[in-house]
């Protein structure tokens, strides 16, 4: 069996089919990625010897342009200034949570403590900053407990809706409510 590395066109020149090329990429890469050891086991070439700064800087100095460098000013200076704003919006969730957190708290204590004017006040505020479903439950909890069943319900239904493990013996009548609706 003879292999044919070569083709002639039309014009007889000589030619390398793809083919051939692919298998021979192929072995070039395979052949370059590992280095054989004496012991016959194989070392991947990340660990040859690489060359140094110096060398690979050589390899990659080109002129730059004004327009490139101008370019490249106008990149860094946009990335910088999405940076900043992605770290005012952290900054703004983590307020705006911290908030919300504390003023849910607080009506938690006014609710249990029968203060349910102050701690609808404070569920109101901290749906303001930041909405969650244990809110809206709390504030189902405080209707609940005032005689609105039907504005219970929608704070409850808005509270499932967000999160459905969100039912808990800690809101009064919202298992019941629960167990009567799903």
């Amino acid at each position: 069996m003879k292999w044919r590395v070569f083709k002639s066109d039309s014009e007889g020149k000589r030619i390398v089919p793809h083919s051939t090329l692919f298998l021979f990429f192929a072995l070039l890469i395979f052949s370059g990625s590992l280095i054989s050891c004496g012991s016959g086991s194989q070392v991947p070439l990340s660990i040859r010897e690489r060359p140094d700064e110096a060398e690979l800087q050589d390899d990659f100095d080109f002129e730059e342009t004004p327009e490139q460098a101008e370019l490249d000013e106008e990149v860094r200076r946009r990335m910088e200034e999405r940076e900043r704003e992605r770290d005012e919006l952290e900054r703004d969730f983590r307020v705006r949570t911290n908030m919300a957190l504390n003023q849910y708290v607080k009506a938690q204590t006014a609710f249990y403590a029968g203060d349910f004017e102050t701690a609808l006040r404070h569920i109101d505020f901290a749906l303001l900053q930041h909405e969650t479903a244990d809110l809206y439950a709390l504030r189902g909890a405080v209707e609940y407990a005032r005689g609105r069943l039907f504005r219970a319900s929608e704070d409850w239904g808005r509270a499932v809706s967000m999160n459905p493990e969100v039912v808990s013996p800690l809101y009064p009548g919202m298992e019941e409510w629960y167990n009567q609706n799903f």
